[in-house]
Order: C-alpha cells, then sequence, then structure tokens
C-alpha cells in the first residue's frame, strides 16, 4: 500500500515553487531590475499565466504522468525488498536513461 503523505508536505510541494519565484523576483527588483519588461504583460497577467503553466506542467508533466509510476509505484514496491538505500538508485539508474537525451539534446543546442 503506498503511504499517504503528511498535509504538511502536500503545501509545501505547492507552494515551495511559488515562494522560489517570488523570492527571485524579489532579488530581481532589489538590485534595480523590473519584474516584468516594459511593454509586456501586467502584473495580474503574468500570475495568471504562471499558475497556469505550473498547473498544466503539474497535470500533465511530471506530477501526474511518469512521477506517479517511478515513485508512487515502483520505489514503495522495491523499498520492503531492498530498504530505502539500495532502492532509490536502483530507482534512479531505470530513470535516468528517459531524462538524459533531452538533458543531452540541451546541452548541444
Amino acid at each position: 500500500m503506498i503511504p499517504c503523505p503528511r498535509p504538511g508536505w502536500i503545501a509545501i510541494a505547492f507552494l515551495l515553487p511559488i515562494a522560489i519565484l517570488l523570492v527571485a523576483l524579489a532579488g530581481r527588483v532589489l538590485i534595480g531590475g523590473s519584474v516584468l519588461p516594459a511593454g509586456s504583460l501586467t502584473f495580474v497577467e503574468a500570475s495568471g499565466l504562471f499558475f497556469t503553466l505550473l498547473a498544466t506542467r503539474f497535470f500533465l508533466g511530471g506530477g501526474l504522468g511518469e512521477e506517479l509510476g517511478w515513485r508512487g509505484f515502483m520505489l514503495p514496491t522495491l523499498q520492503p525488498r531492498m530498504g530505502p538505500l539500495k532502492a532509490s538508485p536502483v530507482l534512479g539508474s531505470a530513470m535516468a536513461p528517459g531524462t538524459f537525451p533531452p538533458t543531452a539534446a540541451a546541452w548541444c543546442s
């Protein structure tokens, strides 16, 4: 059975990317930059776009895509047999081939 995460960890998973974005934007403003380039989107439009992209990435990308299979099924299946310290590298080795081609493509462009 897959253990249910505590609500605090769920909140951290949702709120941490937003907090990182806000800290980065605040740092940009502190060094004299603007949050948005002149003549572009308003803050409200940019915020809506950010949350739309975040939700799209979460639900259609890693959040409910391959992550659910790798870490939601494979890892809990391996851990009782191997323990967490041995199961994690096995999982990483299984996931690595799928993540290497996009990374290599980004390096070569």
